[in-house]
């Protein structure tokens, strides 16, 4: 019997003002399609610049709060270390889920604030652009 490893089954979770809280199983197709198309523009506009985009990588803000957002950019990859990002990243973006919307749009994006990102954009894939 062989024991097949996917880092989907890990427990992913965030540290939001020093507790750990469990993220939300797999984001839904909308979710996921936003995140892919959003993550392919922003590589394809950095190439051979000297920002990078992360996707769903440990942020540590302070000493009480790690974040996962769905995409980050970063141009001081001094700042990029193995185990996540330490510093302030340059553009922070969540898609909204019904679970994470009032964190995304409150408590978070006031940490984000407090650290100096310069740029914070959140999609609302339930609501139409226009």
């Amino acid at each position: 019997m062989s024991l097949a490893y996917n880092f989907r089954d890990e427990p992913k979770y965030e540290i939001i003002n020093g507790e750990m809280v469990m993220m939300t199983p797999s984001a839904g197709y909308s979710h996921m399609s936003v995140s892919n198309n959003v993550n392919t523009i922003f590589k394809k506009y950095l190439k051979g610049k000297k920002c990078q985009v992360i996707y769903e990588f440990d942020v540590h803000l302070t000493e009480k709060d790690t974040f996962k957002p769905d995409i980050t950019v970063v141009c001081n990859k001094d700042i990029i270390k193995e185990t996540g990002i330490y510093g302030t990243p340059d553009l922070i973006i969540e898609i909204l889920s019904t679970y994470t919307a009032k964190r995304d749009r409150g408590y978070k994006k006031d940490i984000y604030e407090l650290a100096g990102v310069k740029e914070y954009w959140i999609i609302d894939t339930k609501k139409p652009f226009c």
